[in-house]
């Protein structure tokens, strides 16, 4: 031995302390094995001596995987020393390459001790990081994918958590107890989740997008040496079930554009179809929003509402807007993508307002079809009431002495004697939007209103009050009805519903049972303005097929 040291078995030289033990071999080696080399020894042993846990490299489906290899050169393997808690090699490769399995109920990985205050990895008060995974979640809420491996939820360094299959990712850091969320888990998904912290106040977590779409402020990271595994928070709950793919982490809070450069390659190394992205910045935040909420768009639909966005920036009357949406994207249960709305203020930079999404009652994946003649969100049949909620109230606006609703609505005929409401909220007063068996009602800030003969015309309707007795109703564009009482419009603090009134918190049962294709709410429109807007809609409708 080197230096002539002498090597005792049993007991430490001096040491009265005797092991009770059996040793059967010991081998002993002039160099540091690598990882791939100490399995080929640990394989030897375990299958010389009869010992169980101990496995070859993992080739098949379903082999357990007790070693997963860092590939920085920082030695900062992912290890499982258990046999049972170990995961297995995923039967379903990701774009031909191998991932690994966690059941969810035993398995985990843990990269061990860090020193984190001595920045390993660069996580403490000052010191800014970036942590990216790619993994499938297949079942589970509240567990963990990436976490400290002990310690409370107020305490945790760093977790990234899902929180029921329609619910959350979450990424949460020492002293934060709600973290940072960002909608969407969706179970057999394919996702990359990408979290930068700048290592000050600002913190960012994406989805399957290039860039990072949302922020909050949060506390400060804490230094502190900690256990991180692939597992559950706190063991033994809570373990996370899907497959692993990759996980990197970097000692800085990187640049959007090497966000967008990592994202891009780890979706074509992993076979992942990212967000869409556009030119027009209002249509790029909706459909990141899209995918944050747990929604996706195709390239149509994206190209779509980029050059719907271009259409109306060109006309002038971005600025009309407080809130608009498009019925549009993909279908899923939740309806994610249809009920986010692209606008929701006048300007992306200013204030938004309303509900983040349309808050939906009873409608279901089935009522909605995003192309062709029935494309768009069908309203209430066969007696049940549906409406979204836009949380956007006439009293949230600068001033409601002018404002405008608009709805388009396909082809149909509710027949008989009816009064359908698309859109609209009332008390003493009404801003909102009727279809009667006599024509259309447009009303704002009083029960009178300017209407319009043609029952059940498909396409877009539009109400605009633009002075005290100036109320103009405008069907696809062109003015159809006027009012000129003179009235004071007052303000109501009951939101906005689409498909029904809201009367004072409750429906007026005169839910509208057609399908709608779109709705806005804003600032008052000239007849010019009004022409615009349908000329940007109509484009819109045509690039979906929606005649």
């Amino acid at each position: 031995m080197a230096g002539g040291q002498l090597v005792r078995f049993g007991a430490a030289t001096g040491n009265t302390a005797y092991a009770a033990t059996t040793i059967c071999e010991v081998i002993v080696f002039n160099t540091a094995l690598s990882p791939t080399d100490r399995a080929r020894v640990e394989a030897y042993l375990a299958a010389k001596w009869g010992i169980s846990g101990v496995h070859t490299a993992a080739t098949a489906t379903n082999d357990p995987v007790g070693a997963w290899l860092d590939k920085s050169g920082n030695g900062r393997h992912a290890t499982q020393g258990t046999g049972t808690a170990r995961p297995t090699r995923a039967g379903a490769a990701m774009n031909g390459r191998t991932a690994l399995s966690f059941d969810g109920s035993s398995d985990w990985m843990t990269l061990g001790v860090q020193a984190i205050g001595g920045n390993d990895l660069g996580f403490s008060s000052g010191s800014p990081f970036t942590f990216a995974a790619v993994h499938r979640p297949n079942a589970g809420a509240n567990t963990h994918l990436f976490a400290k491996a002990s310690g409370t939820s107020a305490n945790r360094t760093f977790a990234i958590e899902t929180r029921g299959l329609t619910a959350n990712y979450g990424f949460r850091l020492r002293g934060s107890t709600t973290g940072l969320q960002a909608n969407g888990m969706v179970t057999g998904d394919n996702d990359i989740v990408l979290f930068t912290w700048t290592g000050t106040a600002a913190s960012y977590l994406s989805r399957n997008i290039p860039t990072t779409s949302l922020s909050v402020g949060t506390a400060a990271v804490e230094s502190e040496d900690i256990t991180i595994g692939i597992r559950t928070a706190s063991a033994p709950s809570g373990f996370f079930a899907g497959t692993v793919s990759e996980i990197l982490f970097y000692n800085k809070a990187l640049t959007s554009g090497e966000q967008r450069r990592l994202t891009e390659y780890l979706a074509a190394k992993w076979g992942i179809t990212l967000a869409p992205q556009v030119s027009n910045v209002d249509a790029q935040d909706w459909i990141n929003r899209v995918y944050a909420n747990g929604g996706t768009v195709s390239a149509t639909t994206a190209s779509a509402v980029n050059q719907f966005c271009v259409d109306i920036e060109n006309s002038g009357i971005r600025d009309r807007f407080y809130r608009l949406n498009l019925f549009c994207g993909a279908p899923d249960a939740s309806l994610n993508a249809v009920r986010t709305p692209l606008f929701r203020g006048p300007s992306l930079g200013g204030t938004q307002f309303g509900n983040a999404t349309d808050t939906n009652v009873n409608f279901v994946q089935g009522d909605y079809a995003e192309t062709g003649a029935s494309g768009g969100l069908q309203g209430s049949t066969g007696g049940t009431a549906k409406y979204l909620n836009t949380g956007l109230a006439p009293s949230v606006l600068p001033s409601v002495a002018t404002g405008h609703l608009s709805i388009w609505r396909a082809a149909g005929t509710e027949g008989g004697s009816f009064t359908r409401i698309p859109i609209g909220t009332r008390g003493a007063v009404a801003y909102e939007l009727q279809e009667r068996s006599s024509g259309q009602f447009g009303f704002w800030g009083s029960y009178t209103g300017a209407s319009n003969s043609v029952a059940n015309a498909a396409g877009h309707r539009l109400v605009s009050r633009t002075g005290a007795t100036a109320l103009s109703l405008y069907s696809n564009g062109s003015p159809v009805g006027t009012e000129s009482t003179s009235t004071t419009p007052t303000s109501l603090t009951t939101p906005w519903w689409v498909f029904e009134s809201n009367n004072n918190g409750s429906g007026t049962g005169s839910f509208f049972n057609g399908i709608l294709r779109a709705y806005s709410i804003g600032e008052s429109m000239t007849a010019g303005q009004a022409a615009s807007f349908y000329a940007a809609l109509n484009t819109f409708m045509a690039a979906l097929s929606r005649t």
